[in-house]
């Protein structure tokens, strides 16, 4: 009996007269689709980002109104107190005739 030659494993896997795909063949055919989901990666989390400053910088307003009543409404209980005035009078030089 004559022996058969041995086969190749990987030529099994692929259709007769087509070479085993190299790291380069395959680097090469996906770089394009790897770099487009990546570019949509970094455009998704970016706007993810933009999207929260949007919310803060909304936010922001309310809360330089809210601090500005309570400066506002303590001033004016100073005031109706006599705690400025008082304040105001005694750190006022006095003037003497004389």
């Amino acid at each position: 009996m004559v022996d058969a030659p041995p086969r190749d494993e990987s030529s099994s896997l692929q259709p007769a007269g087509r070479a085993a795909p190299t790291w380069v063949a395959v680097i090469t055919a996906w770089r394009w689709p790897v770099a487009l989901v990546a570019v949509a990666y970094v455009a998704l989390v970016a706007w993810s980002r933009s999207c929260e400053r949007v919310e803060e910088q909304q936010r922001a307003p309310e809360a330089a109104v809210d601090r500005a009543e309570k400066l506002a409404t303590s001033i004016a209980e100073r005031f109706r107190t006599g705690r400025i005035t008082s304040t105001f009078h005694a750190a006022m030089p006095r003037m003497l005739s004389g």
